[in-house]
């Protein structure tokens, strides 16, 4: 704190008074100075205001002798009270400032303000229109199924290059903005392949820059035929396919100028292989309330080659395929408690994923009690047994074309809306006729499994307006039968899925196993 006197120039009092004509102003907040009675007196503190001048000067020093002639006020005891209420003031202002570093307390913080509202977590994945589930949900019988989801992508993307407008539009919001994983074919173990056909006498319509990019980017053959019929479609499916599917199905008509293709199989072994002599007739029970014995293979597993979920009220068993140049393949079964129609109805992809990527690893074997036939998933297990029939079937997504349409590609089976001109701008195409056909066989060595896609261009053709009205959606009941997915392990890429409520029947394999 400043000690000197902050003065301006007047007139000399009696008693040392001094500046009485005007105010000084110290430091403090401009509060008037003290007028000075004693020198010893710290004279920079702000005082009450004092006796006016005028009533100072009209009264002789010597009548101040006498206490009873005073003033109400004496001069000297207004200069003390006005003291110590300036250090009382300054005490409480300097405790204010410095009164947490004099006690050594720490300063207290405001509690801050939480928003309620948590921030979103990241979407990881880009599911589009869930395209990998749609299918499940809209086949309307109680049936075995299978599709192939990467089939269905590449030959949509093989599609897309060459789609431009609204027409590219609705295709892409199906296929999400996922990237495409690529594989490495593996003589009779795995094969993708993508194709592109064209009519002789059509390829001089199409862009060279189309034909570019789908070789480029999704390694896509291109083939010339006379369209004559489909023997030649069919022919590279049959070798792609491993011989799994001879007959694309394809119907070519007068104006079919082209057909884009994927064909994609698997024939791996499992990584631990069901021994035969554990397979046996056992009980299966059907939707329609019924059993009867089934082909049912058994094997017990450790942490090596298969995975567990049970939670939720799904109970899920992942077992590994081969590993093929560094592809690795699993099968992956699931069954809810509830019907199979409720579960299905309800479930997305996203809640499908929760079930794939909380499958947990079985940790060590010992010995399987002999009556046991499941196991409770614990934080660890000793060994797991599963009981799970042999299959075999082909399906065919009927009405493929609709059902994308459900999904919201329209105007690529419209004649008038289509927009392929990113792969003629000569001639005006559309999608004529669109396929989707797979097969699987499930056994104690392994699992064989094809699908292909194919979408068949015409020129010059009007065809009737869409059906604009949804597939009738009908729910898939069941008591014990089960949902499958095969995907890679590595990308979660999703190769196959399906349902199984007719497996194997005992009484058409058991000679197989009892010769």
């Amino acid at each position: 704190m400043d000690n000197n006197d902050n003065r301006s120039g007047g007139g000399a009092m009696p008693g040392g008074v001094n500046n009485i004509d005007g105010i000084n102003r110290t430091n403090f907040g401009g509060a008037p100075s003290v007028p000075e009675q004693n020198p010893s007196v710290e004279t920079n503190q702000t005082p009450t205001p004092s006796v006016p001048v005028e009533d100072l000067n009209s009264v002789p020093r010597d009548d101040f002798k006498s206490p009873s002639e005073m003033p109400k006020k004496s001069h000297k005891g207004i200069i003390v009270l006005a003291v110590l209420l300036i250090l009382v003031g300054a005490s409480a202002i300097i405790f204010s400032i410095f009164g947490e570093q004099i006690l050594g307390l720490n300063k207290v913080e405001p509690t801050p303000v939480i928003d309620p509202t948590p921030e979103p977590e990241p979407i990881s994945k880009d599911y589009g229109k869930e395209l990998n589930m749609s299918f499940l949900k809209v086949e309307q019988d109680k049936k075995n199924v299978i599709y192939s989801p990467l089939s269905i992508k590449y030959a949509l993307n093989l599609l897309d290059e060459g789609a431009s407008g609204e027409t590219k539009t609705q295709i892409e919001e199906v296929l999400g903005n996922t990237e495409l994983t690529g594989y490495q074919n593996v003589e009779d173990k795995l094969s993708l392949a993508n194709s592109v056909f064209i009519k002789n006498d059509f390829k001089e319509f199409v862009l060279p820059n189309y034909i570019d990019t789908v070789t480029e980017k999704y390694d896509a053959e291109i083939l010339f035929s006379d369209f004559a019929d489909a023997s030649e479609i069919d022919s590279w499916i049959d070798q792609k396919t491993f011989g799994l599917i001879k007959n694309s199905g394809v119907k070519i008509g007068p104006d079919t100028v082209m057909a884009l293709v994927n064909a994609l199989a698997i024939q791996l072994d499992w990584k631990l292989k069901f021994e035969a002599e554990s397979t046996s007739g056992r009980d299966f029970n059907y939707v329609d309330g019924t059993k009867d014995e089934v082909t049912m293979m058994t094997r017990s597993f450790t942490g090596d080659g298969a995975r567990l979920y049970d939670a939720d009220g799904v109970k899920a068993v992942a077992m590994d395929l081969e590993e093929v140049a560094g592809t690795g393949l699993e099968f992956v079964a699931i069954m809810p408690e509830e019907d199979l129609d409720g579960y299905v109805e309800e479930l997305d992809e996203k809640a499908l994923d929760t079930v794939l990527d909380g499958l947990v690893a079985v940790d060590e074997y010992s010995s399987a009690p002999k009556d046991a036939q499941t196991v409770k998933p614990i934080e660890k297990l000793d060994y797991l047994i599963v009981d799970i029939p042999k299959f075999k079937f082909d399906y065919e997504l009927e009405e493929f074309g609709k059902k994308l349409e459900s999904l919201g590609i329209k105007d690529a089976f419209n004649a008038e809306k289509a927009d392929f001109s990113g792969i003629s701008e000569e001639e005006k195409l559309y999608v004529s006729q669109a396929i989707h056909k797979a097969n699987i066989d499930f056994s104690e060595d392994g699992i064989k499994a094809a699908a292909i896609t194919i979408f068949v261009m015409d020129k010059n053709a009007a065809i009737a307006e869409p059906d604009d009205d949804q597939p009738v959606v009908k729910t898939i009941t069941f008591d014990k039968p089960f949902m499958f997915v095969i995907r890679d392990k590595n990308t979660g890429e999703k190769w196959f899925v399906g349902t199984v409520y007719e497996p194997n029947k005992w009484a058409d394999d058991k000679s197989e196993y009892q010769g």
